[in-house]
């Protein structure tokens, strides 16, 4: 079975973006220092995130040769597919939002929604994820 702590940072490395998002709206929208600094903790983000999949995948990887894993791994094979590609899909919004950050005025809340339809997306792939 794959490390619970891993998926965990994820979900907190996307949560911390979303507080960061949102506690810099209600300051400054329009401050250039509030700007440059919510790009640099979505690039840190994003980065954490990249680490910590290519974590997941070498574990999978592991438990795939193992003859004693091997038969649970080929269970989650497919949720892990799922949440890479929902990752992915993320992740190249993000970078869409960090690109048309200065032009967009609303993309705070557009990135939340997106965010919270991450998480209910991923709660979805498997019940256990919510127990």
């Amino acid at each position: 079975m794959l490390p619970l702590h891993t998926t965990q940072k994820n979900v907190i490395c996307f949560s911390l973006a979303t507080i960061i998002f949102l506690s810099c709206k209600s300051t400054s929208e329009n401050d250039l220092t509030v700007t440059i600094a919510l790009q640099e903790s979505i690039e840190s983000s994003s980065q954490m995130l990249a680490e910590s999949s290519k974590e997941i995948t070498t574990a999978f990887e592991e438990r795939l040769r193992d003859p004693a894993s091997s038969e649970r791994a080929k269970i989650w094979l497919p949720k892990i597919k799922k949440v890479q590609q929902l990752s992915s899909d993320g992740f190249n919004y993000v970078e869409s939002i960090k690109k048309d950050m200065v032009s967009k005025s609303n993309f705070s809340s557009e990135l939340f929604e997106e965010l919270m339809k991450y998480k209910k997306n991923i709660l979805q792939i498997d019940p256990k994820i919510t127990q």
